[in-house]
């Protein structure tokens, strides 16, 4: 029984142009070759960060939304809540 490979993380075009169908020089690797290769990641890494992303934006929003113009009156509440969500926001960020 064959052990399955997994695919790289990440791979590099080298030799790009925009009609690479008919040009045939087009090709990949798994090391980056030259300063002008494109980086691709995997679907899945693609789709982990941009929910990270999403859930970065969000706890960003929630932030913004507790200014209310009156921020004399309830600046420790308003302190406290910062943190607590910068907090969150940190612990559900993949290192």
């Amino acid at each position: 029984m064959s052990e399955k490979l997994k695919p790289p993380q990440k791979i590099y075009l080298q030799d790009y142009c925009e009609d690479y169908l008919s040009d045939g020089n087009t090709t990949w690797c798994d090391d980056k070759q030259n300063d002008d290769d494109i980086e691709y990641i995997l679907r899945s890494e693609y789709n982990a960060l941009r929910a990270e992303n999403e859930r970065l934006r969000e706890a960003l929003r929630e932030i913004i939304a507790l200014d209310d113009g009156n921020s004399i009156l309830k600046y420790y509440e308003r302190y406290y809540q910062v943190f607590r969500l910068a907090r969150q926001a940190l612990k559900e960020v993949k290192e």
